[in-house]
């Protein structure tokens, strides 16, 4: 961070004011929290009412020691920075998108699709259980909750179940056993059917046994 970066860092500035203020001595846990750039960091230690101290001992064990420390934090920075933009011309020479809202997209997407599988999956499991105990789909919700929890069937984001948030895995795991087992009356049979017996109207069944037998009927 250069002397203007340092000047636009308002929760830096104000830290500083603050402990000029109040006459106390500002505690950073390193050195390289202010800045990495060795003159901006000597010229902050140097503030008339203001006393720096690191919670790393050595870094304040004098001003040759204060100038190592900025250095390294600032080659860390650079080295970071550097390796970075190798990485992205690395991808880019793969043909790979790097650093564009395309790639966030896609990755936002994979993510979903994702999060939805594992979802599925865990429904899923739950379907199994409550298929191979179905005594437990009667039970109250708390104690599906727990009954899951002792089964290790956790949730989506590996967490145990509870009466709260069960209800809706609950719900999808109950609409997928009706998906799996359906109920007899709507069972759809599949495959070649028999021909249909033809409907033959009531007079014309009396007409045919008159023809076929001339004394039915009179008694």
């Amino acid at each position: 961070m250069g002397p203007r970066n340092a000047e636009k860092r308002a929760d830096l500035q104000a830290a500083l004011g603050d402990a000029k203020s109040r006459g106390v001595p500002l505690i950073v846990s390193r050195l390289d929290r202010l800045t990495r750039e060795p003159d901006v960091l000597e010229g902050i230690l140097q503030l008339d009412g203001v006393r720096v101290i690191s919670c790393v001992p050595k870094e304040m064990a004098n001003k040759t020691a204060i100038r190592q420390a900025a250095e390294l934090a600032r080659k860390t920075a650079k080295n970071i920075s550097d390796g970075t933009k190798y990485a992205h011309a690395q991808r880019k020479a793969r043909g790979e998108i790097s650093g564009h809202a395309a790639s966030l997209d896609e990755a936002r997407k994979q993510s979903t699709i994702a999060r939805q599988a594992k979802s599925s999956a865990v429904v899923d499991r739950i379907a199994i259980h409550l298929d191979l105990n179905p005594q437990l789909k009667f039970r109250p919700v708390r104690e599906i909750a727990e009954a899951l929890n002792d089964a290790l069937i956790l949730s989506g984001h590996d967490r145990q179940w509870s009466a709260t948030s069960v209800r809706r895995a609950l719900k999808k795991a109950l609409e997928r056993l009706t998906e799996w087992n359906p109920p007899a009356d709507e069972v759809v049979v599949t495959g070649p059917s028999s021909p249909a017996t033809p409907v033959v109207p009531e007079a014309d069944l009396l007409e045919a046994r008159r023809a076929a037998d001339p004394n039915w009927g009179r008694f």
